[in-house]
């Protein structure tokens, strides 16, 4: 897969590490780009069941709200 490996001693700047990150990006082909562009995550409060129904959106937000952690991000804000 990987097929150089690149590295710079001493500390860089941050215009320097985004164009080290870029040019190491771009010197993979395609199929290390789609393999290293996703992280799997086991999320247990999605992956428990393999689907959920709810009659209404309003029902779904209820069980987002009481079930999911703040964390992931998927709470709706009260205003």
């Amino acid at each position: 897969m990987m097929k150089q490996l690149a590295y710079k001693i001493g500390k860089l700047s941050e215009q320097e590490q985004w164009e080290f990150d870029c040019c190491d990006s771009l010197s993979r082909d395609i199929e290390e780009r789609i393999l290293l562009g996703f992280v799997w995550m086991k999320l247990p409060y999605f992956d428990e069941k393999p689907y959920r129904i709810f009659n209404t959106m309003k029902e779904y937000k209820e069980w987002l709200n009481k079930e999911i952690p703040r964390y992931l991000g998927y709470n709706q804000i009260d205003d």
